[in-house]
């Protein structure tokens, strides 16, 4: 037995939620805490892990559970880290954004049928339907 209980969280992240302090995690002397997020899992073969982001409780668990071979592989991170991970991401997203207006300007708007540009700043026209069937 592992010694922790897992819980998902609302965005899909697996962390950890309870430590046994007579459990194998508690005595392989790595800094593990509650609230460490469950990135990665063994493969089901071979030393490989697998991503576990976002996939939820029941893929981890199926994934230790059926594990072949005599320990699991779990790479943990802490929610601090996951936090400032996300933040640089958004900064990051925000940044490219922003450079990529400065090159190419603002986004146009296509009209999906005729894909010509359509300005915002106009009032839309009424369009008849398609063969006035639809209105």
């Amino acid at each position: 037995p592992l010694g922790i209980i897992l819980e998902e969280g609302s965005d899909g992240m697996v962390f950890i939620a309870k430590i046994d302090p007579n459990g194998n995690a508690a005595k392989s002397n790595f800094d593990i805490r509650i609230g460490d997020i469950v990135t990665a899992v063994s493969a089901t073969f071979g030393d490989e892990v697998w991503s576990t982001r976002g996939v939820g409780l029941d893929r981890v668990l199926k994934s230790i559970k059926i594990r072949a071979g005599d320990f699991v592989t779990l790479v943990l991170e802490s929610s601090e880290e996951n936090e400032d991970q996300k933040n640089q991401a958004q900064e990051n997203a925000s940044q490219r954004r922003t450079d990529a207006r400065e090159k190419f300007g603002e986004p146009v708007i296509l009209d999906p049928i005729t894909l010509t540009p359509v300005n915002s700043s106009e009032p839309e026209e009424k369009k008849e339907g398609f063969f006035n069937f639809f209105k």
